[in-house]
């Protein structure tokens, strides 16, 4: 018996309700108006309604650790969780790296997160014992974000953020500037102390004056990241820093930034442009010791400087400097599993100087790649200034069963049919997964991967119940639904049978339909960003969605950031104000009853610029940026919301504009009422959304924006 509809529990079309739709209102009397996403069997005698909490076997999952939570004291940084009875272990994900806890043990230190001091999605699970015949897994607490370098640091605002900023072409951040103003009691135990380059939704600007200075921290290194612009006076004086490299992004350092380090042996200097230094900035170092390392084409420019700065050390300025570099000692960890994270713990890299003379690099070292999504010997680039090295480490095949945290997320695809397509969200979590269908949870089950393979089985599936979208509010055929097992829906199917031995031409048709429809397996591919898999007899592609970002709620596509530029042609339309009665110099004032309009259309291209970077963006107009804000992606569209307008209709030299001073310039220079300045102001600040696809191996860019339809960009 051929079926020519799809499984009526997952597609749910009206034009798919066959004998199928038929047989459920003739036994339980459903009413199939409106547009049903789920129309769904209901069978006899099934007293048992599964849930996630319950698997196919009957176990029973653990309870999910609760109290989940961070304890900073002077010396330690912890995250720790309420004890789960029948635990044998516990699983925590810092969203770069699993790592297994002892079940005696409910607590994990979060020092070695320092070493990159950024917002971690943390989350905890009980792990069952193997072979538990009762229970199995917890499903993951409520992720916590854990913003490592508020732990650290004491933070202020920093004033001049924007227009340094601006002057140095910093990617910008939509809360402005932060200043490192010193170390909380748990940073002054740290002896390597890397500063972030964002805090909240600030970047982070300046080291702020006397920061480190007041003798109480253990600090020996310390790394800057490269969007800070100045370091204040004092701020590192009497510090044990042995060395450190001053990020080109840097405009002034200080009075006495760095007196009386009298460790502090390497000072490297990356912009060929000098910043403004103050007085006694090196004043009380080792000045037979320390070496001023800059840029050999900027040796001259650097030595003006520093010899009115610090004349006592202007005789160490060198360029003669780094002619290589090494790894003297592995890391801790060279064994993998693929989709690790690396981890660079213990490793010790050495620089070899033209001079002969040889210095442990701890500060400036870069290292390629970080991910490791392939199995074998891999060889992992590590780069300092421009000089590079090599190390391997070595990536296994996940065990048996495993289940590879790249695929852990939400992924996105269509299933169509001749007049139906369906929405599905695959939800997948360190080996089960939830299928959703146009938003409703219809399938659950469990999957293993490694290497690029996957496996996947359906447990639990939707049996019996209905749902709507809710796009009808008078549609009132939604019931309660029911999940059920294989085993139960085969129950359930032979019963129907026998009622209507027509539904299927044997029981073994009814069993394969089932199979087929409900309780779907088999076997797919993927890597970092696609999954493809087979359903219903047909290849379907998978996506994998972005994660939460600083955009208005929506989604972070991480595909899109980067820099991209194209030549876009538009039509401009000028208008230009007629004098009038009212006004004889200049018409088009608002409100004036008498005001004429001239309009004239002209084309013209020019270049965008378009900088998307995990939900900050930036747009540039032949190469001169206009606008900086937020975004934030779902479904294939894309939401700008600026919160910065560059204009020079109010001044000449034209200036930066947030929503409210446009609106005031709007008031008070243009004489608008605060209605139209509103309107007006909207034109430039209102949120836009648009289409957006990625094609050629990720590299072009499409998009229609403000009614330019069809333009591209290219990744830069």
């Amino acid at each position: 018996m051929k079926k020519s509809f799809k499984f009526l529990g997952i597609s749910g079309r009206d034009a798919a309700v066959t004998k199928w739709g038929s047989l459920c209102n003739k036994l339980q009397g459903l009413k199939l108006t409106g547009r049903l996403i789920l129309i769904l069997i209901i069978g006899f005698g099934v007293t048992a309604c599964p849930d996630s909490d319950i698997d196919s076997t009957g176990k029973t999952a653990l309870p999910t650790p609760a109290g989940v939570n961070v304890v900073a004291t002077d010396t330690s940084l912890t995250l720790v969780w309420n004890a789960v009875e029948g635990a044998d272990s516990y699983t925590v994900d810092t969203g770069t790296e699993l790592k297994s806890i002892p079940g005696g043990t409910t607590s994990f230190d979060l020092k070695p997160l320092t070493a990159d001091p950024k917002v971690y999605p943390i989350r905890v699970r009980a792990v069952a014992y193997s072979g538990d015949p009762d229970y199995f897994d917890s499903a993951y607490s409520e992720v916590k974000s854990v913003e490592i370098a508020e732990y650290i640091f004491n933070f202020e605002d920093d004033e001049q953020a924007l227009p340094n900023i601006r002057s140095r072409s910093i990617m910008p951040f939509s809360g402005g500037g932060k200043a490192v103003s010193g170390l909380k009691p748990y940073g002054k135990t740290l002896e390597r102390v890397v500063v972030p380059s964002q805090i909240g939704s600030a970047a982070v600007t300046a080291i702020a004056p006397n920061a480190f200075a007041d003798g109480t921290n253990i600090m020996t290194s310390v790394s800057l990241p490269d969007t800070i612009i100045t370091i204040g006076a004092g701020a590192f004086t009497g510090t044990s820093i042995t060395d450190i490299v001053i990020p080109e992004s840097v405009l002034t350092i200080g009075n006495g930034a760095f007196a009386n380090c009298i460790v502090l042996v390497v000072v490297v200097f990356v912009s060929v442009e000098p910043p403004a230094m103050g007085d006694g900035v090196f004043e009380g170092v080792d000045s037979d010791n320390i070496s001023i390392v800059v840029p050999e084409e900027s040796e001259d420019n650097y030595r003006d400087t520093i010899e009115e700065a610090a004349p006592d050390i202007a005789d160490r300025i060198t360029t003669i400097t780094t002619v290589s570099i090494s790894v003297t000692t592995m890391p801790s960890k060279t064994t993998y599993f693929v989709g690790d994270t690396l981890d660079t713990a213990g490793i010790v890299v050495t620089a070899a100087m033209s001079d002969s003379t040889t210095h442990t690099v701890t500060t400036g070292l870069s290292y390629n790649p970080t991910h490791l999504d392939s199995i074998g010997p891999a060889t992992i680039t590590v780069t300092y200034l421009n000089f590079t090295a090599t190390f391997t480490v070595t990536v296994n095949a996940l065990p048996s069963g495993g289940t590879d945290p790249v695929l852990n997320g939400t992924w996105s695809g269509t299933i169509m049919g001749e007049d139906w397509e369906d929405k599905i969200d695959l939800i997948l979590n360190n080996g089960t997964w939830d299928w959703k269908q146009d938003g409703v949870s219809v399938r659950k089950g469990t999957y293993t991967a490694s290497g690029g393979n996957m496996t996947y089985t359906t447990t639990l599936c939707v049996i019996g119940g209905s749902v709507t979208d809710g796009s009808d509010p008078s549609d009132d055929n939604q019931s309660e639904v029911i999940w059920g097992t294989r085993d139960e829906a085969i129950k359930m199917i032979l019963e129907m049978l026998q009622k209507d031995p027509d539904m299927f031409s044997s029981e073994a048709e009814a069993i394969e339909y089932l199979d087929t429809m409900y309780f779907i397996s088999g076997t797919g591919t993927y890597n970092a960003t696609t999954l493809n898999l087979t359903v219903y007899g047909e290849a379907v592609t998978f996506t994998k969605k972005g994660t939460t970002g600083p955009g208005e709620g929506g989604e972070i596509d991480a595909v899109l950031n980067g820099t991209w530029k194209g030549i876009v042609e538009n039509e401009w339309t000028n208008v230009d104000n007629v004098p009038c009665n009212n006004f004889p110099v200049c018409g088009g004032v608002p409100d004036c009853p008498d005001c004429k309009w001239e309009e004239s259309s002209e084309t013209f291209e020019w270049e965008l610029t378009f900088v998307l970077n995990n939900g900050v963006y930036e747009m540039a107009d032949d190469g001169i940026t206009f606008q900086e804000g937020n975004y934030s992606t779902s479904g294939g569209k894309i939401t700008l919301t600026p919160t910065l307008v560059y204009s020079d209709e109010f001044v000449d030299e034209g200036k930066w504009y947030t929503r409210e001073e446009m609106k005031t310039a709007y008031m008070t220079e243009r004489g608008l009422s605060e209605e139209s300045a509103e309107e007006n102001t909207g034109n430039s600040f209102d949120p836009t959304t648009f289409d957006y696809s990625i094609s050629n191996g990720g590299n072009t860019l499409e998009f229609s924006l403000h009614g330019m339809i069809g333009f591209s960009l290219t990744r830069n």
